[in-house]
């Protein structure tokens, strides 16, 4: 595989990765307004998407996990990326989705 498709594979996968957020922000009637995918100095990719967040922990705990697990199962499902790939991508959304469950 050369440089410009593993480029282009990396960024599927985030676009997915962030497309699948977004499906379930606008299922859940959250506000969001766009999504961002962007290459640090260090190489690294950083997606983004700008949305409400949840008000009620306890009322919506499984619906802001479906949102946040919601980009890894797109990435998965879609780019054609393995499981370890589409995990190391949602480090952050683990991380979120312990702070909003506890």
């Amino acid at each position: 595989m050369n440089a410009k498709n593993k480029i282009n594979k990396d960024y599927r996968k985030d676009a997915y990765h962030e497309a699948g957020h977004a499906i379930l922000a606008d299922y859940f009637g959250l506000n969001w307004q766009e999504i961002s995918i962007e290459r640090s100095e260090d190489g690294t990719k950083d997606g983004h998407i700008l949305a409400d967040d949840f008000e009620n922990k306890e009322e919506n705990c499984l619906k802001c996990a479906a949102y946040l697990m919601a980009g890894l199962e797109s990435a998965i499902l879609f780019s054609g990326c393995d499981a370890g790939d589409a995990f190391a991508g949602a480090s952050e959304d683990f991380k979120k989705l312990n702070e909003f469950c506890n």
